[in-house]
Order: structure tokens, then C-alpha cells, then sequence
């Protein structure tokens, strides 16, 4: 009987793997670093704005409306090519648009409609980058478990860990700011609170630009990403046993997808 032997992961690969996940890390930890405005913005509505309870809660339901429709941001990053790329154009361009709204918000905006629409924009923004994130991580463990010789229990490991990553990066982020956001109040403005948020969004964007993925010239390709489908041919052998379907490899991607999507 013939036994596998695993083949040995290319240094490239590891390479490409390495700065995937730190993209996506980072992307985790500007989102949880991000609720270090939240205290800003309650006190926004209060003193600036004037609002009751119950207006505040409508307004921060609005504004939590693009985290509710994120798997929409995933159809539409999966499906659709902007300037080339679909994952790497998305990071930079939310970058910017968080980094622009947030900028705004803490040196110009004076009146309510501008200033919910401002913070909207900015949930868009990070919602977005949140979904690319989990996309780079689903797309990681799709080429870990292209591997010859891996088992399903080592795929679904790899899944967890990539899964447990995101999500313990992007809380960690979330109680350093939990002490933090109402110390730096006590000293600061609420103006410059979101002026130091803006810098979140802008540095998730700047780590796209070290993203490895190549470019495309026609929006109707394979929905696979061709960087990925390059990585699947390295590290996939030749024996027909072994190959791994399209279509298993888009079972898998959709599965680990919806469940991050819905954490």
C-alpha cells in the first residue's frame, strides 16, 4: 500500500501566508482598538447634540446598520473587481473613506445629520475591512487544506485557530480601550478622540498594499482569486487522487465564510 508523504510547504508560500494573516490581523485589532470612540460618541449625543434616550438609541442603531448587512460586503468583494483586485482595493479604499469621515467628524461637523452620517460611513468603512479580514482567513485555510497529506481534522484545526485568531486579536483591541477611552476623555476633547480614530481605518489600509494578490484584467473571472488558484497549483500534486475539486473548495469557502460573518 502506497503511503502519502506530505510535501513540504514552498518558503514563497509561507511567505504569502505570513503577510495574509498579518493583514488580517491588523484589520482585527484597528476594529477592536476602534471602540475607544464609542464613550466619545455617546457623550457627542449627549452634550453636542442634544438628544434623548431614545433618539440616541435610534441614531446608534442606524449607524450599527452596516454591521448588520455584512455579508453583503462579502457578496460584493467576492464578486466584484475594483481597480483590479478584490480584496486588496476594498481595504484601502474603506481606509480612506473611515479616515476621511472620522477626520471630518473631529474638525468640521457641527449638526446632527452630518454628524450620524459621518459615524455611518465610518461603520461601513470598518464593517467592510471586518469582512475582508475573515475573507483573507477563509481563503488561508482553503489553501492549507489544499495540501497533499493533510487530514480533515488538521483542516478544521487550522479553520478554528484562524477563526480563534481574528476574534482574540480584535477583543484584546477591545479592553485595551475599554479602561483607556474614558482616561483619555479626562484629558483630551471629543474632537480629538475621533481625530486619533481616524488613523485606524488609514492604517488597515496601508497594510493592504503588502497584500499578495494579483491583478486582474476582466471582472467576470473565476470567482476563486488567482493568487489563490496559483498557490493551489503549487502545493497540489499531480496525482488525480489527490486532487481537490473546484467545487469542494467553494463548499468549504462558503461554510467558514457564513460562520464568520455571523460570529
Amino acid at each position: 500500500m502506497n503511503q502519502k508523504i506530505p510535501i513540504p510547504e514552498k518558503p514563497a508560500l509561507l511567505s504569502k501566508e505570513r503577510k495574509v494573516l498579518t493583514v488580517a490581523i491588523v484589520i482585527a485589532l484597528t476594529n477592536g482598538l476602534n471602540s475607544f470612540a464609542d464613550l466619545a460618541t455617546n457623550y457627542l449625543y449627549k452634550d453636542d447634540y442634544q438628544l434623548t434616550p431614545a433618539q440616541a438609541s435610534g441614531a446608534a442603531s442606524f449607524i450599527m446598520l452596516p454591521w448588520l448587512i455584512k455579508p453583503c460586503w462579502g457578496l460584493i468583494s467576492d464578486n466584484y473587481v475594483l481597480f483590479g483586485y478584490r480584496r486588496k482595493s476594498y481595504v484601502i479604499i474603506m481606509g480612506l473613506i473611515g479616515f476621511i469621515s472620522y477626520l471630518i467628524l473631529g474638525i468640521w461637523s457641527k449638526t446632527i445629520h452630518s454628524g450620524i452620517f459621518l459615524l455611518f460611513f465610518t461603520a461601513v468603512a470598518f464593517a467592510f475591512q471586518n469582512v475582508i479580514g475573515e475573507a483573507l482567513l477563509v481563503e488561508s485555510a482553503q489553501r492549507f487544506g489544499a495540501q497533499p497529506g493533510r487530514t480533515e481534522e488538521e483542516k478544521q484545526k487550522q479553520a478554528s485557530e484562524n477563526v480563534s485568531t481574528f476574534f482574540g486579536v480584535r477583543h484584546f483591541g477591545m479592553i485595551i480601550t475599554v479602561y483607556t477611552g474614558g482616561l483619555l476623555l479626562e484629558y483630551i476633547t471629543k474632537q480629538q478622540i475621533f481625530l486619533i480614530a481616524s488613523t485606524l481605518p488609514l492604517i488597515a489600509g496601508l497594510f493592504a498594499f503588502i497584500l499578495p494578490e494579483n491583478k486582474k484584467h476582466n471582472a467576470q473571472e473565476n470567482s476563486t482569486p488567482k493568487s489563490l488558484q496559483e498557490d493551489e497549483e503549487e502545493i497540489r500534486p499531480i496525482k488525480e487522487e489527490d486532487e481537490i475539486t473546484e467545487t469542494e473548495i467553494s463548499a468549504n469557502n462558503q461554510t467558514l465564510f457564513l460562520r464568520l460573518h455571523f460570529q
